[in-house]
């Protein structure tokens, strides 16, 4: 029960904190000392553009996510389901420190959502935290604190089959 309450207010804290900051409409220049650095592809963050992503878009998310933070993201698929979907997953964790093989004994975390394909929500929130940890680990001292020390495993979608069907049911 304390576990999932703190799964519970982590959660929570993150998409509380998750405030969103529209991009720039130019892409920002960097100038250091003789050399200019330009962005060239802004992705906009999924955080800004809120809205429930299909099984296509998470695997894209979490691809997107692991090119972004190649140290912290790796996403991984454990399966396909009877319909031949995708069942994406993403591990965030800190890489060990210099000089140290990693962590045996780290604690890992499997946070798993939309278990009943129209339970949405929770698949949302995993998605969210997902990218709020990810994004916010160079930035904020608790997020590292929290892949420092833990590795933790999403899984927004245990059923993308019932995601997909409640989807269509609910557009007719």
């Amino acid at each position: 029960m304390n576990v999932c309450v703190y799964v519970l207010v982590v959660g929570l804290t993150c998409l509380v904190a998750a405030i969103p900051q529209r991009p720039s409409s130019t892409a920002p220049v960097v100038a250091v000392e003789g050399a200019q650095v330009e962005v060239i592809d802004q992705v906009e963050s999924f955080l800004d553009n809120a809205h429930y992503l299909n099984n296509e878009e998470i695997g894209q998310l979490f691809t997107r996510l692991s090119k972004d933070y190649p140290k912290l993201a790796q996403p991984y698929v454990i399966g396909n389901t009877i319909q031949g979907r995708p069942m994406h997953a993403l591990a965030l964790n800190a890489p060990p420190p210099e000089g140290s093989s990693g962590d045996l004994l780290r604690p890992m975390v499997k946070l798993v959502a939309n278990i009943q394909g129209d339970e949405a929500l929770g698949r949302q929130i995993v998605l969210y935290m997902a990218e709020y940890l990810a994004s916010r680990y160079e930035t904020d001292d608790q997020v590292q604190r929290i892949l420092n020390t833990t590795e933790i495993h999403f899984l927004p979608s245990s059923n993308p089959d019932g995601f997909a069907v409640a989807k269509v049911s609910h557009q007719q």
